[in-house]
């Protein structure tokens, strides 16, 4: 079961220096994971739960595969 069906919030964010981004972009990030945009993810958030009401920021989790795991990480 997808976890949208289980009631979670779900959003995709990308982060920079994939594919679909500019080379300045992948330039900042590579080499250096840990500065790959996780820290504009907060922000984010906590627009978007102030957007939408029934989002809640006290309990947020967050997971991503290969740079997007170390993030997460």
């Amino acid at each position: 079961m997808d976890l949208a069906e289980l009631g979670f919030v779900v959003v995709v964010i990308d982060d920079m220096g994939t594919t679909w981004q500019s080379n300045v972009l992948l330039d900042v990030c590579w080499k250096n994971l840990k500065d790959a945009g996780f820290p504009d993810r907060i922000p984010w958030i906590k627009a978007a739960a102030k957007r939408y009401s029934f989002m809640g920021i006290s309990r947020v989790g967050i997971y991503g595969g290969s740079a997007g795991g170390q993030n997460a990480l």
